[in-house]
């Protein structure tokens, strides 16, 4: 921005006339709002623009007493050493002994701790939200420089802690809306979930509606497993018998412009998300290597109003709102609501992943799996879906499962597996499967030889669920839950990512209404969320734990489900 942007009107009583306008919050919104730039001088400077994304800064520069009218400034007039704006939660600095008006350049995202001025050093504190709710700014006749300066700045950032697709939704949609946020994950950037997911159709079309209505072909062109050989995402579903290969059930072919399920790989869906920019230019901000160790809530400390989050690293934020985003293993919800455990089902899970070259694909799946990205695949109370991760021109990235119910004392299932011994192949399982007598194509990939070469691990299933009234106490603290933080369900229900996303497009746009006003509209918004989403969410976890025990049936149920369907063809 450059001074051909600017207006200016001199003088302390301009600048009383402009901002406090008997005292009425709604005149100061109304002046940042319509005013491309203001610059009142005097013996405070209080500089207000908006940028071209529609995000407001406010600056604000102290000056010696002076009381200088004109424009731009002496140097001689300016003993202020720092000077700062909030810019979607960035800091833009000043550099010292800045003498006339220029540019700011964007510095790394920080926050000041005092200003120092004729050498002295003035603590800086946050006071109330800017613009809605504030004290005015004053420019007085003479400044006293004993007395402690408290700046009006904008809202601080809200602190978003997981990058999955709860937490990454949530903050493309605040930061396209140029609502300051910050995303923090504890891994680095290398972690890949490079598994497929399912996405249904109220859940893909929400989102692509709240990025800007942007067409469906750019999802599939993006996230698509086959994406890179001109496929969409297309999973036939059918379920065969995995021992003879026969149909069992068939519904329609659905078309490529309208499906009611498509698949994504889970890596390239969340990258998506991030730069589903509609148009613009701005990043969202996540930081990598930030794992939660403390949250202090709101009247914990001196910035009552405020929610602060401690890392392992020892970086500390303060932000006016934390979501938790992070996940089943939620450590937000394990610091503030101990007593939310994950419940594990008793259920039998068992996950490998592998890869194929194309031409071994085009000749041994292809023929069973056409153009889908899934191959289904049950038996007497088990069942092992082939999937398709990715795909390109040369390589295939597949997995395959293998789950059932566990029985009374199943040499399988152990609750209390740690990580490590998750990873290793039991001798149980592989006599297990291999007395199992599947069919082809399931037998070349799931067989006691083939699963050695495979990275294979142990899959315990866990569901949470958390009281209404634990989630309430925490917003009144400046806490609120998204995703599987608060409602993770069965992998087989087929509806997890899709809830993780609707949860942060309905808090984004809750939010978006009610940003920089108080904390109390803040906590009705967050009301209104939870008032939607609970039946939503809680409906979706029962709904699940009951779909693994209807894809698990014994097969003399699957067989008179395929008579009953030959009878009405």
């Amino acid at each position: 921005m450059t001074t051909d942007d600017c207006r200016t009107f001199h003088g302390p009583s301009c600048a009383q006339a402009s901002l406090e306008s008997n005292g009425k919050p709604e005149d100061l919104e109304e002046f940042a709002f319509n005013t491309p730039l203001q610059t009142i001088w005097g013996d405070a400077c209080c500089v207000l623009w908006r940028d071209s994304l529609g995000g407001f800064c406010v600056t604000i520069k102290l000056y010696a007493t002076r009381g200088t009218s004109g424009f731009p400034p002496l140097a001689s007039d300016i003993s202020c050493q720092y000077s700062w704006a909030t810019h979607h939660g960035n800091l833009l600095n000043i550099p010292d002994n800045y003498s006339g008006f220029g540019n700011p350049t964007l510095a790394t995202p920080r926050y000041p701790s005092c200003l120092v001025i004729n050498n002295l050093q003035y603590p800086e504190s946050y006071y109330g939200v800017f613009p809605s709710q504030y004290n005015p700014i004053q420019t007085p006749a003479s400044l006293d420089l004993n007395t402690t300066i408290k700046l009006n700045a904008m809202t601080p950032p809200i602190l978003i802690i997981g990058a999955g697709l709860s937490g990454l939704t949530t903050a493309r949609l605040l930061t396209n809306a140029g609502i300051p946020c910050i995303v923090f994950e504890a891994s680095p950037p290398s972690r890949t979930q490079g598994y497929a997911i399912s996405l249904r159709d109220w859940g893909f079309n929400t989102l692509l509606k709240a990025l800007g209505n942007l067409p469906l072909s750019s999802l599939t062109r993006g996230v698509a497993p086959d994406r890179h050989i001109g496929g969409w995402g297309w999973l036939d579903q059918s379920w065969r018998n995995n021992q003879t290969g026969e149909i069992i059930m068939m519904p329609p072919r659905e078309s490529k412009d309208k499906p009611s399920i498509l698949r994504a790989n889970r890596d390239a869906l969340r990258q998506w998300i991030a730069d589903a920019d509609a148009g613009g230019e701005e990043e969202v901000d996540v930081r990598y290597g930030h794992r939660l160790v403390g949250v202090k809530l709101r009247g914990d400390g001196e910035d009552g109003d405020l929610v602060t989050a401690e890392f392992a690293n020892g970086a500390t934020y303060t932000g006016s709102l934390l979501i938790a985003a992070d996940g089943v293993h939620s450590t937000v919800r394990t610091l503030l609501v101990p007593s939310a455990k994950p419940e594990i089902l008793p259920v039998l899970v068992y996950h490998g992943d592998f890869k194929l070259s194309r031409d071994d694909y085009e000749r041994v799946v292809r023929p069973h799996a056409g153009e889908s990205t899934i191959l289904g695949g049950v038996g007497d109370g088990f069942n092992t879906p082939l999937t398709v991760c990715n795909i390109t021109s040369t390589t295939v990235h597949m997995d395959w499962s293998y789950s059932r119910p566990s029985v009374e004392n199943d040499p399988l299932f152990n609750p209390e597996i740690t990580s490590e011994e998750a990873k290793v192949i039991p001798e149980a399982l592989i006599e297990e499967i291999n007395a199992k007598q599947l069919g082809v194509p399931w037998s070349l990939f799931v067989n006691g030889e083939a699963m050695r070469g495979h990275r294979v691990f142990n899959w315990l299933i866990r569901c949470v669920s958390m009281e209404r009234s634990d989630v309430d106490s925490c917003s009144r603290r400046g806490v609120v839950f998204v995703g599987d933080s608060w409602h993770a369900m069965p992998i087989f229900g087929g509806e997890g990512g899709n809830h993780a996303i609707l949860d942060g497009i309905e808090l984004a746009k809750l939010l978006q209404g009610i940003w920089a006003r108080s904390k109390e509209d803040m906590q009705a918004a967050i009301k209104k969320y939870y008032d939607k989403s609970w039946r939503r969410c809680t409906d979706a976890v029962r709904r699940s734990k009951q779909r693994f025990y209807q894809l698990h049936r014994p097969i003399s149920e699957w067989v008179e489900i395929a008579e009953k369907q030959k009878m009405r063809e």
